[in-house]
């Protein structure tokens, strides 16, 4: 259980209202919410009185019960902790903001057996329904096209058709979670930044990014490298660009188009800052409609019957980009310069924050400003357009604005409160008046994780702010110098693990060359091998031959003239053969050849005179070369096989 669940079921236990006293107690107690509770209700405080009083009113009603719900869409799934007094229309339009689909189209999916009811109505409260703290769904985007008919996420697709928008959803839902690389020149002073976007990230917070980056205004973007229109629409994702992988380039630029002025005020006369919520003629109990509810809560859905300013944000907004513009805009042109706000969804800025890179993160400032109170243009004026907080507040916070003045507003921006900050300071909120506003919650964490450390009221002294804004910091460095040195020893552990794959890798390159080179010399020695089988076995097809065109071997008693030759081979072995006289001098060359000595390859010697008989006339008979009666011959080697 976080602190900001811890604080919820504390509220609701004690009564106590003031959430800096919760904060104390709970300090105190290490956030133990037993004894926490327990201290508080046996010291008899006035949260304790409250709290008995109320646990009367509730006959005893216990906290309410976390639920968690894992949304899966596609190939995307999303977990949602509610409490179990939120409705089923509370879970889908958390969900419908998570996946990225419209609310109208939303529709779950796979209720759990036990579930009493197996489709619940939006207006269904989830303690009703006997669920299980933890629930799977399945979610199902649904709508109708004529002539389409189209499942994202089922087996039995063809029992609803899907929008056109859905199908392309589809189309890019599995690009939706991969990466995109995008390298970033500032063509102004030539400086590169690279960026890792998911590929749900819009174009608008792209370009929210860049004011942060190189501080140029959102209107005086002007891009070129984007395929098609440059820059695209606003709410294109990056998974729909066709953005090149694995590094798409990008260049941004500074136009000379300056920022539209706001709409001035409908007098013009000079007006101090209290004459600027009230007509010429009237004040603040005068004839304006405004909050005559008896419990004057900031939920009272009225208006001002008439309007002397342009409001800061739209009464209803759809773009959340274009509606931070102007209450960037109309800010400045009520109360001067103030912070630097983030022009881009919370969950942008959550993001902005809390990032990866503990080094870089900051903590989250988020001004929640009502029109219809009077310590609002106090605030403003007096403290948030002070140099010295603003300087502050750019050097060590992400600020995101947000305007409760519209009901519709106000309940979007609780919705988007529950998701990343809890349902306790949801609570909290729902509970101030408007005169309680403007509000800063000051929050530190990392990833998603969001912990509200502070709740700043309007009625606070530039003293007394910047004091709480300080501590914030202090008070989070801690964590942040713990996440550090935890970052930069998984980056060690990262390190080393890359330097052994790297060695194991080269290690493997060694291995495998070495391979390569010993199966070289073995087919280079099978090669040879064949090579030298293949000689020997053409010189032995060759003396084969050569043996059989020889004449037989005359006999002592033949009656005709013998000679009788010894030959001395290379290795000094001797062997004898006899020959007619009258044989022709190829007739022993053949011979020769027949034992394994060609004549390509050795000579055969006469001792004396020392004569190479290869030299003389083969067709000549052996008498006439005076090989007679009898003579030793040599064989030997030719000193060159070319010769």
């Amino acid at each position: 259980m976080d602190k900001n669940e811890i604080l919820a079921n504390f509220q609701a236990c004690t009564g106590i209202d003031d959430i800096g006293q919760c904060l104390v107690i709970l300090e105190e107690y290490e956030w133990n919410l037993q004894k926490a509770v327990s201290a508080s209700l046996a010291q008899g405080s006035n949260g304790g009185a409250v709290a008995n009083g109320r646990l009367q009113e509730r006959g005893q009603a216990s906290a309410p019960i976390m639920l968690t719900f894992s949304c899966k869409l596609g190939g995307i799934a999303k977990n949602i902790t509610l409490d179990d007094s939120s409705t089923i229309g509370d879970l889908k339009e958390i969900a419908s903001i998570e996946l990225g689909i419209p609310l109208s189209e939303t529709k779950f999916e796979d209720w759990p057996e036990e579930c009493s009811v197996s489709d619940p109505p939006n207006n269904a409260v989830l303690s009703s329904l006997n669920l299980p703290h933890f629930v799977s769904l399945h979610v199902k985007a649904q709508t109708s096209v004529p002539g389409i008919t189209v499942g994202l996420d089922a087996p039995d697709a063809a029992d609803f058709a899907v929008s056109c928008s859905a199908l392309k959803w589809s189309s890019e839902v599995e690009n939706l979670t991969k990466m995109f690389e995008l390298q970033i020149t500032n063509k102004d002073n030539n400086h590169v930044q690279v960026l890792s976007c998911e590929g749900s990230k819009t174009v608008l917070e792209l370009r929210q990014e860049i004011i942060g980056l190189f501080d140029i205004p959102y209107r005086k973007q002007e891009w070129n490298g984007f395929p098609g229109t440059n820059p695209p629409d606003d709410d294109q994702t990056m998974a729909s660009l066709n953005l090149c992988q694995p590094v798409h380039k990008l260049i941004v630029s500074t136009t000379d188009i300056s920022l539209p002025q706001p709409s001035s005020p409908t007098d013009s006369k000079p007006t101090s800052s209290l004459s600027k919520y009230t007509s010429d003629d009237s004040s603040v109990d005068g004839d304006e409609p405004m909050d005559v509810d008896d419990d004057d809560d900031i939920f009272n859905n009225k208006h001002f019957s008439t309007k002397s300013r342009s409001d800061l944000m739209p009464e209803q907004v759809d773009d959340v980009g274009g509606a931070l513009l102007q209450f960037q805009s109309e800010f400045s042109a009520r109360y001067g310069a103030g912070p630097n706000f983030v022009a881009s969804p919370l969950q942008t800025a959550v993001q902005a924050a809390f990032g990866p890179d503990a080094r870089k993160r900051k903590l989250l400032a988020v001004y929640i400003h009502h029109d219809k109170s009077i310590q609002s243009n106090v605030f403003c004026s007096q403290l948030l357009s002070r140099e010295s907080i603003i300087s502050y507040l750019n050097e060590h916070y992400i600020c995101w604005p947000w305007d409760v003045t519209s009901n519709s507003n106000r309940e979007r921006f609780l919705q988007e409160c529950k998701q990343y900050m809890g349902s306790g300071i949801t609570d909290t909120l729902r509970k101030l008046k408007k005169d309680e506003f403007p509000v800063l919650i000051l929050a530190q964490g990392r990833g998603r994780s969001c912990d509200v450390t502070a709740i700043i009221q309007g009625n606070s002294e530039v003293n007394e702010l910047m004091a709480k804004l300080i501590h914030a910091v202090e008070a989070a460095e801690e964590q942040k110098q713990l996440d550090i040195k935890e970052e930069d020893a998984r980056k060690a552990r990262e390190g080393i693990k890359l330097e052994q794959e790297e060695a194991y890798r080269q290690s493997l390159e060694a291995d495998r060359a070495k391979m390569l080179v010993e199966q070289e010399a073995i087919l280079k020695q099978e090669e040879e091998e064949r090579q030298k089988k293949k000689e020997e076995d053409e010189k032995h097809e060759a003396a084969e031959q050569l043996k059989n065109q020889l004449p037989a071997e005359p006999k002592p008693d033949c009656g005709s003239p013998i000679s009788q030759v010894r030959f001395r081979a290379p290795d000094g072995s001797t062997f004898m053969r006899s020959f007619l006289a009258s044989e022709s001098l190829q007739t022993l060359v053949n011979f020769v050849g027949s034992k394994g000595f060609s004549s390509n390859e050795y000579r055969i010697l006469k001792p004396w005179p020392k004569t190479n008989l290869l030299a003389l006339d083969l067709s000549a008979s052996l008498e006439s070369h005076k090989i007679f009666p009898q003579e030793t011959l040599i064989i030997e080697e030719k000193p060159d096989f070319d010769s």
